[in-house]
């Protein structure tokens, strides 16, 4: 399996915080597994998926009531 890295796909992170994951990744073996069960699952519905969106919702907790 080859990977090619592109830091241009990750504008939003930056050079620093892509370099941050992919050291989080390669250091975790738990959070590495999910990372290749992720790639394997999008490589397997390549063909059927057009687009992938990741969203999420940062809750914060209001300290003043």
């Amino acid at each position: 399996m080859t990977t090619t890295i592109n830091f241009a796909t990750a504008p939003d992170e930056g050079y620093e915080g892509t370099v941050k994951i992919f050291w989080n990744v390669l250091s975790n073996p738990n959070l590495r597994q999910r990372v290749l069960q992720m790639r394997r699952n999008f490589q397997k519905q390549r063909h059927n998926i057009g687009y992938i969106v990741f969203w999420a919702k940062v809750l914060t907790v209001n300290s003043e009531q």
